[in-house]
């Protein structure tokens, strides 16, 4: 099975979707972390990488925290 969402717009860096999977309701929420450029202690490496930390919950309360880092390969600079 696959659980995909759509129509997920970015509003203040923030997304949420709801979609359905084998009769039962999902939600994701979460945002996008861009680096800072005011961060001193970061490594050249962490300047150029974006973030995306989520939720995903069931309607029974049952869910997953999600982190993603950029890959090196998409990263600017």
């Amino acid at each position: 099975m696959t659980l995909s969402f759509g129509g997920m717009p970015l509003v203040n860096d923030r997304f949420q979707s709801t979609t359905a999977l084998g009769g039962a309701e999902f939600t994701l929420s979460g945002r996008v972390d861009l680096p800072a450029a005011t961060d001193a202690d970061q490594t050249p490496a962490q300047a150029l990488t974006g973030r995306l930390t989520a939720t995903l919950g069931d309607a029974t309360g049952k869910g997953a925290r999600l982190v993603a880092i950029q890959d090196a390969a998409a990263r600017g600079g």
